[in-house]
């Protein structure tokens, strides 16, 4: 019974983590449709490799931290470090600003 309740848990974390990396890699959509409707979005199959991994990199931050911080401070500040980062790459690689 014990083992039940942990395999059960255990099956809920990963459906949730697939959920938050489906999550993160759907939002590819939104320069997909850009892609489709405009001539203004120019993505090419490159860009979504780069901004898929990007994602996925995003999710393991976001998850390890969740995951194996206790303080929530240091947890947080470690969410504001990876968001902030993951900007700063998106804008570099979107315009160049630096």
């Amino acid at each position: 019974m014990h083992t039940e309740h942990h395999e059960r848990e255990r099956v809920a974390r990963q459906m949730k983590t697939s959920y938050i990396f489906l999550l993160l890699n759907s939002m590819l959509i939104i320069p997909l449709i850009g892609n489709l409707s405009s001539n203004e979005v120019h993505w090419g199959p490159g860009d979504y490799v780069i901004a898929c991994c990007m994602l996925n990199v995003l999710g393991l931050a976001l998850y390890a931290s969740n995951r194996y911080v206790t303080n929530i401070y240091f947890r947080y500040g470690l969410f504001a470090v990876s968001f902030t980062i993951f900007l700063l790459i998106w804008a570099e690689l979107a315009v160049g600003i630096f």
